[in-house]
């Protein structure tokens, strides 16, 4: 379920605007991500296993489908990572962009379904574990709030967040 006193939420909304092609919700504290029915945790794909497998299939499948051929593993594994990682990058970056605050997911707080209809790249559920906002940011009042000195400070966030979830 949405929740609309989360910090994100409004800069999600914006992305869907201009970017219908990706759904995200913002889940509640303690709020499981979805599993099942097209949506793998992103700690699943990082543990490896039948969960990247089935994720790494659907690459498969398009190659065979577009260009008449199979694809080296390589070839495959790098669509998967690059259809993985750009809109968890969007989960970070948007936010940041719009309203200063870049927000937190650790592997176990987001799930990726690549298969839901309508939606080209797919739809993201995720469960922010804090941000990181700018002073005089009015969000800095919210349940886990970090407040950081500078703008630098702030792309620092950005940085540590990407690598963290990467």
């Amino acid at each position: 379920m949405p929740v609309p006193g989360s910090a994100v939420t409004d800069a999600y909304a914006r992305l869907a605007e201009v970017f219908p092609a990706l759904a995200v919700t913002v889940l509640g504290t303690g709020e499981d991500v979805p599993r099942g029915g097209g949506w793998i945790p992103a700690a699943d794909l990082a543990a490896g296993g039948p969960e990247l497998e089935t994720f790494l299939a659907l690459d498969d499948t398009q190659v065979q489908r577009d260009y008449g051929q199979r694809a080296r593993p390589d070839v495959i594994a790098s669509f998967g990572l690059h259809r993985y990682a750009w809109p968890a990058c969007l989960l970070i970056t948007v936010p940041w962009f719009l309203q200063r605050r870049v927000p937190r997911y650790p592997v176990s707080h987001v799930s990726f379904d690549r298969t839901a209809p309508g939606l080209a790249v797919g739809r993201m559920a995720v469960r922010p574990d804090g941000f990181a906002c700018l002073p005089g940011d009015p969000a800095a009042a919210l349940p886990g709030a970090r407040v950081v000195p500078d703008e630098e400070a702030l792309r620092a966030e950005v940085r540590t967040a990407v690598a963290e979830h990467l």
